[in-house]
C-alpha cells in the first residue's frame, strides 16, 4: 500500500445540529502514530510510513472522538398537561410553567400562538401563566398553548472602554476676590462599559504650576471649586489638568484641560504717582496756561482709563481748572484779578469706587505792573522862617498796587531816602525842618 492511501474511515455521529454536532478525531497510541495519521475532522486514517507484512501483519490502536460541550441539551418542560376550571378569576395565576436546562442558563418564556394572548399571559421571567379574558367551556373546551423557553446568555462586560469627557477641553471665567469654596465648573464624562467598569472618579493632576494650590475637584461629581482667594493682579489665568479613571480591575483613564480665566474687579484704590506736587506760576500767564499735570495709576487694569480728577479745595477765586480725564491743571485768571502769593490746592482722583487725594502747591511769581503814585498831585505847606530844626512841615503819602517787593514804595527828597512801607499800604512821610 502506498503512502497517503486511505485504509479505513472512522464514523461517529451526534444528535445535535450545526456547531453542536461537530466531532474531533485523534490517535492515542504512540506506536500507531509512527505509521498512521487521522484527519481530525473527517476521521479518515492513512499511512505516513511504509509497512512490511513480514514484520507486522496487523496493527491495533485506539482513536479518540472529542465532542465539544456546547449547548447540546434543549430545555424540557415538567408536569404536562395542565387543566383549569372555566370560572377561574381574571388575572389569577393558574399555572407555573417550569423548564429545566442542564447547563443552568437563564430561560425566557413566551407564547407562540398569536391568538393565545387573547385569553392568557405568561411572565417572561417566571413562567407564571395567568388568564386575561374569561374562559367558557361550552365555547372552547381546549386551548392548546405552545410555550417556548428561550435560553438567555448574558455576555459579561470587560473593561475595554476608556472614559470620555463631554468636551475635548473646557474654558471658564471667574471673578477675582470670591471666597474659597466658590464653584467654578462642573465637568462630566461617560464610560461605555457597565457595572463597576463605568464607575468614574475625577482628580486634578499636579503640573509644574501651582494650580492645585488654588483649586480642587470633587472626585465623584467632577465639580471644580476654589481653595484660595484669587487675585487678578497676581495671576490672570490657570491651566488645570483633569484626569478621569474608571473602577475596572485594570483601570482606564482619560485627561482634559480646563482653562480658568480670572477676571478683574475694582478692588484696588487709585494712587498718585507723586505724593505731592509743587510748582510755580507767573501771574502774567495767559488764560489756559498749563500749570501742572497730575497723574495717578490703578492696579485694576479696567479702571486705568476710567479715573476722574477734580479739585476738592483751595481754588480760591476759581483761578484754576482741572481736566477730569487727563489731570492737567490750567490757569483761568480771566478777570486779571490780583492773585495771592500762593495757592494750596487739594486734588482727588476716583475710579468710581475708591478715591485718593494729594496736595498741589502753587507759588505765584509776581510782576511790577503798576507805577507808584502819590495820593495828591501837588502838596503845599507853610513853614515859618524862624521855625526850629525838627519842626513838622507836611506828611506825604504814595501807593503801588503791586504785591511783594514790587509793591514797596520809596519816597525821596533831594536824593535822600526818607521812609518806605510795604505793599498796598500808604507810604507816608513827615518832613521836618533840618
Amino acid at each position: 500500500m502506498g503512502l497517503d492511501n486511505t485504509p479505513l474511515v472512522i464514523q461517529a455521529t451526534d444528535a445535535d445540529r450545526d456547531a453542536n454536532s461537530q466531532l474531533s478525531f485523534e490517535i492515542l497510541d504512540e506506536e500507531a502514530l509512527r505509521v498512521f495519521k487521522v484527519d481530525p475532522s473527517m476521521g479518515t486514517v492513512s499511512l505516513i510510513s511504509m509497512v512490511d507484512f513480514e514484520d507486522k501483519a496487523e496493527f491495533e490502536f485506539t482513536v479518540h472522538v472529542y465532542i465539544d460541550d456546547m449547548n447540546d441539551n434543549a430545555p424540557h418542560f415538567l408536569n404536562l398537561p395542565y387543566s383549569v376550571p372555566e370560572n377561574v378569576p381574571l388575572f389569577a395565576t393558574i399555572l407555573h410553567v417550569q423548564a429545566r436546562n442542564p447547563e443552568g442558563y437563564r430561560l425566557i418564556y413566551n407564547l407562540q400562538e398569536e391568538n393565545a394572548s387573547k385569553h392568557f399571559h405568561i411572565d417572561f421571567k417566571s413562567g407564571i401563566l395567568t388568564v386575561t379574558n374569561p374562559l367558557d367551556h361550552e365555547s372552547q373546551a381546549m386551548h392548546v398553548l405552545t410555550v417556548r423557553a428561550t435560553i438567555e446568555v448574558e455576555v459579561e462586560d470587560v473593561n475595554d472602554n476608556a472614559p470620555v469627557f463631554s468636551k475635548l477641553s473646557y474654558s471658564v471665567n471667574i471673578a477675582e476676590g470670591l471666597p474659597a469654596g466658590t464653584s467654578v465648573l462642573q465637568i462630566s464624562a461617560t464610560d461605555s462599559d457597565s457595572g463597576r467598569n463605568k464607575d468614574l472618579s475625577f482628580q486634578l493632576v499636579k503640573t509644574e504650576g501651582n494650580e492645585t494650590d488654588f483649586f480642587e475637584i470633587d472626585k465623584e461629581s467632577g465639580l471644580i471649586s476654589t481653595k484660595e482667594l484669587l487675585d487678578y493682579e497676581d495671576t490672570t489665568h490657570f491651566d488645570l489638568k483633569v484626569r478621569v479613571s474608571d473602577n475596572g480591575t485594570s483601570p482606564l483613564s482619560s485627561e482634559t484641560f480646563v482653562f480658568v480665566n480670572v477676571t478683574d474687579v475694582n478692588d484696588n484704590p487709585p494712587d498718585f504717582v507723586d505724593p505731592q506736587y509743587d510748582t510755580t506760576l507767573d501771574e502774567m500767564a495767559k488764560c489756559g496756561h498749563i500749570v501742572v499735570k497730575i497723574q495717578a495709576s490703578d492696579k485694576d487694569t479696567n479702571d486705568v482709563n476710567n479715573m476722574k480728577y477734580k479739585i476738592l479745595s483751595g481754588n480760591k477765586g476759581r483761578y484754576f481748572n482741572i481736566n477730569e480725564s487727563s489731570g492737567i491743571i490750567s490757569f483761568s485768571n480771566v478777570c486779571k484779578r490780583n492773585l495771592d502769593p500762593y495757592y494750596n490746592l487739594t486734588v482727588a482722583v476716583s475710579d468710581g469706587v475708591f478715591q485718593k487725594t494729594a496736595p498741589v502747591n502753587i507759588d505765584m511769581i509776581h510782576r511790577n505792573r503798576h507805577i507808584p503814585h502819590f495820593k495828591q498831585n501837588v502838596y503845599e505847606a507853610e513853614l515859618a522862617e524862624n521855625a526850629e530844626a525838627g519842626t513838622r512841615v507836611i506828611r506825604l503819602a504814595a501807593i503801588d498796587p503791586d504785591e511783594g517787593p514790587y509793591g514797596t514804595t520809596v519816597i525821596q527828597v533831594s536824593g535822600f531816602c526818607i521812609w518806605s512801607f510795604q505793599e498796598w499800604e500808604w507810604s507816608k512821610m513827615v518832613i521836618y525842618k533840618s
